[in-house]
């Protein structure tokens, strides 16, 4: 749906007729003829409008906003005295833009819902009563922390710190949000050293815009003797004269830790997150109505996600209830006892309130996909014969998902001895016995724990293993080497488990290539080492094909037998790759053919037995991160969101890895 069908909808022709009645009830509405003396007085004193209504009015605290607010009021007001309109219509229009920036922002942001979405927020009784009838002016600090939330979608991050910065210093209450956006960063490794471009625009711009009030007493005091502050503390349990527990901070404060907890959050998570603080502080502080609009944009989000009729229906009595509570004049229930009935009213009102938080928690939250499935770090096992690209593959991983949010353990750092103790003479290192497979799976369990490991390294230039060195945690964890597959109990612990094998032509080339350059072996010695080994590749590493939930095998395009060794440049390569029965080949397929032009050739087993899929042709990383963002969804929320993709077979096998790390989460999700 196009702004300009927006604008033709019957909906939003009948919100507009509505928001036109209200305005003319309630034309000298207490609360907005107050902020239109003042901004009238502040266009006649622009530098100093707060001491010049403490010296006309006294102390009264009739605009306790940032000049922000004040100057955006400013271009209507300025058009009403020049075409000499009544200034009532300058404040409405006024609300009635930033109105439509948030009914804008949340249709582009729910485009498949855009019709629901109309109907929810045009026509919110929240937004009609305490904006139209009342006159709260909180429709404007609303759309600009709303687009800051929108920016930080897209990771713009300056724009986004500019756009919260200008919402605080329209109204000092809107920093609530911030501990979530800090949380927000702080959980996400990937986006710790992004955070620096949202505080280089906000801070500065925070500061800037807030310093007349800094410097202004008056300004101050008005803020201070603001009648809606007392609000925060009013609601509370004392348990003597003197102590007191405060339910605002206190349920800010717990709200605050559980999300602490949360070891990741994605954008979805953030405004649920939002929506809850907002509406738990405007329902337990006893707040003015507009308050309640600053959570409106983020139960919308929440009602879209899940629709269900018991929540639309909630939802429905709350907006009912809340109307009838702010009403300057109530129907007369004499007959009932008009305490008493009132009071039953705000019951309810409170009651259904704290269910659509818990629903909001319970639903929004504990149940949502992103948190259940990043409950637990994903783990990628790579295994695979001696110079097949285990580690090359693990290190592409890590620049996906971001080294900052990766550990990577070699098996390599598990040979039992160092290269040259005599033992090796009597066991080659593809044998299991050679390796502390042990070691290794109680290390990876403790890193899936959220425990750090002590972890020696081995040094392939000196075949020595170092002193051990501490290894945290992390978000994702991946472990290559020849029996990463080999335990059964670090094997069912795995999400991916990936075996790569290779032509003996390319493997050989490649190996000794390596062996000779960077490890100091002699070609004859390559060759003596690749005889010996034979035996135990067949009994110990082969086998684990048959546990692999992926298996990648590489092969030279030009080469049917020996490479030579001169060649300088990387043969051209092809892969194979078997699946199990239940893998996307259509939609690989029609991306990779389609959009990239390779040539892919699919053979289907029977059912149980792998498909198996060939992969021919040129692909550069900017294409196989396009198609990955079709095919992968969910995953690439996990990604870094400096992704770096690779071109060629390792783009592909990043590629296939991420399709079925894509199912494997969304099976968490199912067995959470």
């Amino acid at each position: 749906m196009k702004y300009m069908e927006i604008l033709k909808h019957p909906v939003f022709i009948l919100g507009i007729l509505i928001k036109i009645g209200l305005i003319s009830l309630n034309h000298q509405a207490e609360v907005f003829t107050g902020y239109i003396h003042f901004i009238d007085l502040a266009m006649q004193n622009p530098t100093s409008p707060w001491q010049a209504w403490f010296v006309m009015n006294g102390a009264e605290s009739v605009f306790p906003y940032g000049v922000i607010m004040l100057y955006l009021f400013f271009p209507f007001f300025t058009l009403a005295k020049w075409f000499n309109f009544d200034l009532s219509m300058a404040y409405f229009a006024t609300l009635f833009v930033f109105d439509l920036i948030l009914l804008f922002l949340l249709v582009r942001i729910f485009k498949k819902h855009q019709t629901h979405t109309l109907i929810l927020y045009w026509l919110s009784p929240v937004v009609l009563f305490a904006s139209y009838y009342q006159g709260f002016n909180d429709l404007v600090p609303t759309s600009l922390m709303l687009l800051s939330f929108a920016y930080i979608k897209k990771q713009n991050f300056k724009i986004a710190g500019a756009f919260i910065a200008f919402a605080i210093a329209t109204k000092l209450s809107i920093v609530l949000v911030l501990p979530l956006l800090v949380l927000y960063f702080y959980s996400n490794l990937n986006l710790r050293k992004r955070s620096m471009d949202f505080v280089i625009t906000f801070l500065p711009l925070t500061l800037f815009l807030n310093l007349p009030m800094i410097l202004t007493t008056a300004h101050w005091q008005m803020i201070l003797n603001n009648p809606d502050i007392p609000n925060l503390w009013s609601a509370k349990f004392a348990f003597s004269d003197a102590v007191s527990y405060y339910l605002i901070p206190g349920l800010v404060l717990f709200l605050l830790y559980n999300i602490w907890r949360i070891k990741k959050i994605n954008h979805e998570l953030l405004l649920m997150q939002a929506g809850i603080l907002l509406l738990g502080v405007s329902l337990f502080s006893f707040a003015p109505a507009g308050w309640f609009i600053w959570s409106v944009p983020f139960f919308i989000f929440f009602q879209l996600q899940h629709k269900k009729f018991d929540l639309m229906l909630l939802w429905f009595i709350f907006n009912i209830l809340f109307v009838f509570i702010y009403l300057p004049t109530r129907p007369d229930f004499t007959f009932i006892g008009d305490e008493r009935f009132s009071s039953l009213v705000f019951t309810g009102f409170l009651s259904l309130g704290v269910l659509l938080l818990f629903k909001m928690w319970r639903d929004g939250i504990l149940a949502n996909d992103y948190f259940r499935s990043s409950a637990k770090p994903i783990t990628i096992g790579i295994t695979g014969n001696s110079g097949v690209g285990k580690d090359l593959i693990a290190t592409n991983l890590a620049h996906i998902f971001g080294n900052s949010s990766t550990t990577h353990i070699s098996g390599d750092n598990y040979h039992r001895w160092d290269r040259k103790k005599p033992l090796w003479k009597a066991l080659t290192h593809l044998n299991p016995t050679a390796n502390d497979l042990a070691a290794l799976t109680a290390d990876m369990l403790s890193l899936m724990n959220g425990k750090s490991i002590l972890q020696k390294t081995y040094d392939h230039n000196t075949g020595l293993l170092t002193h051990a060195t501490t290894v945290k945690a992390n978000n994702i964890l991946i472990t290559s080497g020849l029996h990463t597959i080999y335990n059964s109990t670090l094997r069912n612990a795995l999400d991916v488990k990936v075996f790569i094998d290779m032509s003996d032509n390319l493997r050989m080339w490649f190996k000794s290539k390596r062996d000779t350059a960077s490890r100091g072996h002699s070609l004859q010695k390559v060759k003596e080492n690749e005889k010996r080994r034979m035996s135990d590749y067949n009994k110990f590493i082969d086998p684990q094909k048959h546990y692999a939930d992926v298996v990648f095998n590489i092969k030279a395009l030009q080469y049917k037998g020996k490479i030579p060794l001169s060649l300088k440049k990387i043969p051209k390569q092809y892969i194979e790759v078997e699946v199990s029965e239940g893998f996307d080949d259509y939609n690989i397929n029609r991306m990779l053919s389609g959009f990239c032009s390779l040539h892919l050739e699919i053979t289907q087993n029977k059912l149980g037995e792998k498909k198996r899929i060939r992969i021919e042709g040129e692909i550069d990383a900017k294409d196989m991160e396009m198609v990955a963002s079709k095919l992968c969804p969910r995953s690439m929320e996990f990604l870094s969101i400096d992704s770096q993709w690779a071109s060629g077979t390792q783009g592909l096998m990043q590629l296939i890895i991420l399709m079925i790390l894509e199912d494997k989460l969304q099976q968490r999700v199912v067995d959470a």
